[in-house]
């Protein structure tokens, strides 16, 4: 009666009485875990709730966004995964199908699209330029930690080799010495936990501490190299790294927050668990699993964009698919609306069906034929004309074409042509060109002195190979029906340049102990493509390549700061050098292939993030 009679807005109206409703249900809640807890049933131990951090807090209001109950109508979407979830952890060892749950539950801090870093989470990436970062001069005490002159961690003792702020290598005498320390601060922005607490600092801080205790040793490298990581205010979180670590990724030292106030006193074991629902500071949260095993999400009422209108979809469901097939044919008829990446998605045309769409990009993973440089066997390869004219003579193309729907791109160096670094720069090409490559082989004295077909070693050269047909071994792993394909391509083609090829499909570990021990003319391989190319994976290597310039190149490179006019040079010149010699043959990018419903607006994919739901929170249904 009071509501009625009295002259009170709408939406005044609606306020009060969803949060008498609401009362009234978290009562009866209250009242029924106590019968619970009074029966038969086992209690259930609830975590005690950590003590309040011992900096000001400044605790948000969190808004939710004005929706209008008059004509709502839920919008929900079902996202299938290939295999199962594994772990609720976030410093477990993660698969894809956890870091797509936790792209959907946690705002990252930091993105990585299109080869590059992107503040999410953070207020701004910190960099020198900007002033979050710094490059201090330190005196680091004798037996204190430091990086010394070959990137080891070790105790400041009398004999240490340890590099100068003017990158100069200097013995270590027990005088005072001059070392850089990098110092990074990063603000977090006022995210807001799913149960109404702030995000802070201290959760960071947290995050790292159980990080050290629990985080794999493969994922440790920056750990180990950290001085202090530390909460100075209350968003506010600084990194500072032991003194001679020029991390070129300084800006990404930062952890993501997790609610120190909720899971301070919990077991790792149970943090672990499935049956431990975590908490979300990210467009969703988690409300429970469904009886045919799917986790169900709704949107987090405190997400911190709220009042922006995100996220757009009001209900994830995440089912999880273990037969690659049984995915597709959900997708197929509806039962899913996204099949992530890490599917296997088998079909034969783009138009295969009117209701899904196909996203295709080109992904992290190239194939390379390696050639064997070691003068121990017939050298065919060493020298790099005979490389180019390999390169020439074989039609990459071909097999971007017809095994990969068109989809990729020739690669050329070491990086695809779409990497940023490479922009501006002009890396040597070698398209397909039988002529040029049976020219380059004429130069160079390979001949078919007895007409069948195959050249020789050139009858000239003072060896024991003079004379021997030029008849190769190239070996791949087994069980992989596209290297398979390329393998077949390439037999195929080299033949037109008096090359003989045999295939050799052997196991992977065999394969790794052919390349160790040199006993190889050609491999086919894969190669993960990194936003800091590393090109000293070249420098150490099974394939007998040397070259001063490149190693020259890449060890600056290595040694500059992400970002500097050093850095971009010095990348540029090593993969221009690595382009020429080719010491190996790069093929193409693997493809990402992800399917999606036609109705589903804004799913895209990405080289070089994560998991493609990262922008979940724009996600929409066009119906």
């Amino acid at each position: 009666m009071l509501l009625t009679s009295l002259k009170i807005p709408n939406q005044l109206k609606l306020f009060w009485v969803s949060f008498f409703f609401l009362f009234a249900i978290a009562c009866q809640d209250s009242a029924s875990s106590v019968t619970e807890n009074n029966g038969s049933e086992t209690p259930i131990l609830l975590p005690t709730l950590a003590a309040t951090p011992n900096i000001e807090l400044t605790t948000p209001s969190p808004i939710l966004p004005t929706q209008s109950v008059d004509n709502f109508t839920e919008k929900s979407i079902t996202i299938c995964l290939p295999g199962k979830l594994k772990t609720f952890y976030l410093h477990d060892n993660l698969t894809p199908i956890e870091t797509a749950v936790f792209a959907t539950i946690y705002e990252s801090n930091i993105t990585t699209f299109s080869y590059d870093w992107q503040a999410k989470g953070i207020e701004q990436i910190p960099t020198v330029e900007n002033g979050g970062a710094r490059l201090h001069t330190v005196l680091p005490e004798e037996g204190s930690l430091i990086v010394d002159a070959q990137g080891q961690v070790v105790p400041l003792e009398v004999g240490t080799a340890v590099m100068t702020p003017n990158n100069v290598t200097v013995i270590y005498d027990g005088s005072p010495i001059e070392m850089n320390q990098f110092v990074v601060d990063f603000t977090l922005k006022p995210r807001v936990w799913s149960d109404g607490m702030p995000v802070t600092a201290v959760d960071s801080v947290f995050s790292f501490e159980l990080a050290q205790r629990s985080v794999p040793e493969a994922d440790q490298h920056v750990i180990e190299r950290t001085e202090r990581y530390e909460a100075i205010d209350t968003y506010v979180i600084r990194w500072v790294g032991i003194p001679g670590f020029i991390d070129p990724t300084y800006f990404t030292n930062v952890w993501q927050p997790l609610p120190q106030h909720a899971i301070k006193d919990i077991e790792l074991s149970q943090l672990t668990s499935l049956s431990h629902l975590p908490i979300s500071d990210g467009p969703y949260k988690i409300d429970d699993w469904g009886q045919h095993g799917e986790l169900i999400l709704s949107k987090n009422p405190f997400y911190y964009r709220a009042t922006e209108g995100y996220p757009i979809i009001d209900k994830v469901t995440f089912q999880f698919i273990e037969e690659s097939n049984e995915l597709f044919a959900k997708l197929l008829s509806g039962s899913c609306d996204i099949g992530t990446s890490d599917g296997n998605y088998f079909f034969s045309t783009a138009n295969e069906d009117q209701f899904i769409t196909r996203h295709f990009i080109t992904g992290t993973i190239f194939d390379q034929l390696v050639f064997n440089l070691e003068p121990n066997r017939p050298p065919w390869f060493t020298d790099h004309r005979v490389r180019q004219a390999f390169a020439h003579c074989t039609d990459r193309q071909f097999m971007i074409d017809q095994l990969l729907f068109g989809a990729s791109e020739l690669q050329h160096t070491y990086l695809p042509n779409t990497h940023p670094l490479l922009e501006g720069s002009e890396i040597p090409t070698y398209e397909f060109d039988i002529n040029r490559g049976n020219t380059l082989l004429d130069e160079m004295g390979f001949a078919d002195t007895d007409g069948d077909g195959i050249r020789e070693y050139p009858t000239t050269s003072q060896n024991e190979f003079a004379g021997q047909p030029f008849s190769i071994m190239l070996h791949t792993t087994q069980d992989n029906e596209l290297k398979q394909q390329v393998t077949q391509i390439i037999k195929e083609n080299v033949r037109s340049c008096g090359i003989e090829v045999s295939l050799f499909y052997v196991p992977q570990t065999e394969l790794m102990t052919l390349k160790e021990l040199g006993e190889f003319d050609i491999l086919l391989s894969s190669s993960p493509i990194q936003m800091i190319p590393n090109c000293s994976a070249y420098l150490t290597n099974d394939a007998g390549y040397s070259n001063s310039a490149f190693e020259l190149s890449c060890l600056s490179a290595r040694d500059s700061l992400y970002g500097s006019h050093e850095f971009t040079k010095a990348h540029q010149e090593a993969a221009f050098i690595f382009g020429s010699d080719l010491p190996v043959l790069p093929l193409f990018p693997r493809l990402k292939i992800a399917v999606t419903r036609n109705d589903v607006v804004g799913f895209t994919l990405d080289p070089t993030i994560h998991s493609e739901l990262q922008n979940i929170y724009m996600f929409d249904l066009s119906k």
